[in-house]
């Protein structure tokens, strides 16, 4: 799953609102995953202007979560991918994604 989220903020303000927040991404991981299972294991880190992600999920919608969050001068891209279990929310999942970014740069 691809989506892009613009801004006009530029490269350097967007990056470090991202970063700022990134409390508040996990936050959001955790209560659209936990909805789907258990979260046994959530990791991150920043490579550059990108942020790397994964998280496993027992339970009910088990699988393997992973996603980049590439930070550019007019916008983020996110590239994620979901297990088989979860594509049928995909469409849920990059709705509350762009909404949980927009908010990000917001603050």
């Amino acid at each position: 799953m691809k989506t892009s989220i613009k801004h006009n903020l530029g490269k350097a303000e967007a990056l470090q609102n991202v970063k700022n927040n990134i409390p508040l991404l996990e936050s959001k991981i955790n209560g659209m995953a936990s909805s789907a299972g258990q979260i046994v294991d959530l990791n991150h880190n920043w490579a550059g202007d990108q942020f790397e992600f994964h998280l496993d999920i027992t339970g009910v919608m088990s699988g393997k979560i992973e996603g980049k969050l590439l930070v550019e001068p007019d916008a983020i891209e996110i590239n994620l991918e979901l297990p088989l279990t979860l594509r049928m929310f995909e469409h849920t999942v990059k709705t509350k994604l762009e909404d949980v970014i927009t908010e990000m740069l917001t603050n």
